[in-house]
């Protein structure tokens, strides 16, 4: 008779309903409706970064779309992105407050914002913090002094 097998619909039980361990396992599925971390795509942008050369690897194979994560290709810097520049500064730090405020009309969507609340880190943001801990002056245009290494 397995045709006539169907899906659990709710987990198991380990423990008898009067255990403790059985209530905190109850609320923590019904009451909480947010995922944890590792339910979320989490994303990284990298800045300054013009391409990837497939056909330059250190084994000297060439990218094969059939094993993705072997032979993956060099990366191509752009030699013109200056992350001391006052403009790219701004522009980071906009792309982040965009993100922050990006709207999403989708069910899943939590209080109808693509990104959750404290979901952004950006690293402008954190170095600014930093120096302003350290008791380090910013520069009248609000922007950070970082000095480059050539």
């Amino acid at each position: 008779m397995a045709f006539k097998l169907t899906p659990p619909t709710e987990q198991e039980k380990w423990f008898k309903g009067s255990h403790m361990f059985t209530g905190i396992l109850d609320d923590s599925q019904k009451l909480f409706l947010g995922g944890v971390d590792d339910q979320y795509v989490k994303m990284i942008f990298a800045y300054g970064i013009e391409g990837i050369n497939r056909d330059d690897n250190p084994n000297g194979k060439k990218f094969s779309i059939y094993e993705p994560n072997d032979n993956r290709g060099t990366v191509v810097y752009n030699t013109n992105f200056d992350i001391t520049n006052a403009q790219t500064q701004t522009d980071v730090l906009n792309g982040c407050q965009l993100l922050r405020d990006a709207v999403c009309d989708k069910q899943t969507c939590a209080d109808g914002k693509l990104v959750r609340t404290g979901g952004v880190t950006c690293f402008l943001e954190e170095v600014r913090r930093g120096e302003r801990s350290k008791g380090r002056e910013e520069r009248s245009d609000n922007h950070i002094l970082l000095k480059r290494n050539d």
